[in-house]
């Protein structure tokens, strides 16, 4: 079932993507002197956060597929990981840059953004997918899963891990939508920007409380940017 739910996030995300771009677009910004208005090659560049493994691996490589270049990022730990993702992109006859580092933090976007633009030519789709999960909610308790045919205990969360959960998996999200944005804008050719949002984020599960949380957040910033007048120009999923 998992793989399954795979499968379709990914179609969907390649749909987004080679969808036309909308027929009337609203006027775009002036580009910011921040940031780079190089001027794009003919082959789109992607980005893709939490790419060392699982969904964020299968988009990086089915993006490659689809023709794009593709900038992979993970935490450092997850290097050797990010390297074989490089080579299968690289098999695929695509170009590829590497970049750890934690993107819940400010200065860590920032960089990955001016690093793709300066390495592959600009950036015009950003998967932001980075995310940790774990079976903490608000109250301690136990629930019957149907499933196993037991009853589970469940965890309270610490203040800790809630902020935490929080910081990478919603923070993370914004930071990557935020500076996406404002170099697509500098770029004057829209984009596609995309969240990795979860079911528990529409219908809860009980023990992924924390979890569910971020992911409803995640909806919640889709969407709205989605609506932003000076954003409409983007496509947001």
């Amino acid at each position: 079932m998992l793989r399954g739910w795979w499968k379709t996030f990914i179609t969907r995300i390649q749909n987004v993507i080679t969808a036309s771009p909308t027929a009337h677009l609203s006027p775009l910004p002036k580009p910011t002197s921040s940031f780079s208005t190089v001027q794009m090659s003919t082959v789109r560049v992607a980005v893709v956060t939490g790419a060392g493994q699982g969904i964020g691996r299968a988009i990086a490589i089915r993006l490659a597929e689809d023709g794009l270049n593709i900038a992979i990022n993970d935490l450092e730990s997850q290097r050797h990981n990010l390297e074989e993702v490089r080579d299968v992109i690289a098999a695929r006859g695509r170009r590829s840059l590497v970049f750890t580092g934690d993107v819940s933090d400010e200065s860590t976007v920032k960089s990955l953004v001016s690093s793709v633009v300066e390495a592959l030519g600009g950036i015009d789709v950003m998967v932001a997918n980075a995310g940790i999960c774990f079976p903490k909610s608000v109250l301690e308790s136990e629930v019957f899963n149907s499933l196993l045919s037991l009853p589970l205990k469940l965890f309270t969360a610490t203040v800790e891990e809630w902020d935490k959960i929080f910081r990478i998996n919603a923070r993370s999200v914004f930071l990557s939508y935020k500076y996406a944005a404002k170099q697509m804008i500098a770029q004057g050719r829209g984009g596609r920007i995309i969240g990795a949002s979860s079911g528990a984020g529409k219908e809860a599960v009980p023990m992924l409380g924390a979890y569910a949380g971020t992911k409803a957040a995640v909806r919640a910033i889709t969407q709205a940017s989605g609506e932003q007048p000076s954003l409409k120009s983007f496509n947001f999923v």
